[in-house]
């Protein structure tokens, strides 16, 4: 590996783009088809038939479980990073964030967005905000340096 995978980089890069040309061209296509919506099942139930839109079901219901699980874990490891004495109770807070996402989820399309729209933009604000006064901070030479911890440089 190392420098010689560097030689792969632009191949890959472009097989990637070429795929990606691929699919939002297969989007586009199956947008102006269904201008109404459809999703994958609707589309493959129509198209292909029971079996493989039953596949595109559940292929959609994992990848869903797989990222609410991800997602899930990743925010509860960051809260208990910055409140270390939430660690033990790390399990709880996740099962409760998948309580909250299950209710907001069956309350409907509507509501869940209006639920989950509050945190997003709290995220976008808060990182706006990080990268405004980073370079500002940055620009006007106020920017200090962390001080190095030096019990963390002897472990």
């Amino acid at each position: 590996a190392g420098m010689a995978a560097l030689d792969d980089l632009i191949p890959i890069a472009i097989i990637v783009s070429i795929l990606l040309v691929l699919v939002c061209s297969s989007y586009i296509q199956t947008i102006h088809a269904y201008p109404n919506g459809g999703g994958s099942y609707v589309v493959s139930r129509e198209n292909l038939g029971v079996t493989p839109s039953l596949v595109a079901a559940a292929s959609l219901l994992v990848d869903y479980v797989l990222t609410a699980a991800v997602s899930v874990s990743a925010g509860v490891a960051a809260i208990t990073s910055a409140f270390p004495e939430l660690f033990d109770y790390r399990v709880e807070i996740c099962l409760g964030f998948i309580v909250l996402m299950t209710v907001a989820n069956l309350r409907g399309l509507k509501e869940s967005g209006r639920l989950f729209a509050g945190p997003t933009y709290i995220y976008i604000l808060s990182l706006t905000a990080l990268i405004g006064i980073g370079l500002f901070r940055t620009m006007t030479g106020s920017l200090e340096p962390m001080p190095v911890n030096e019990a963390s440089l002897e472990e």
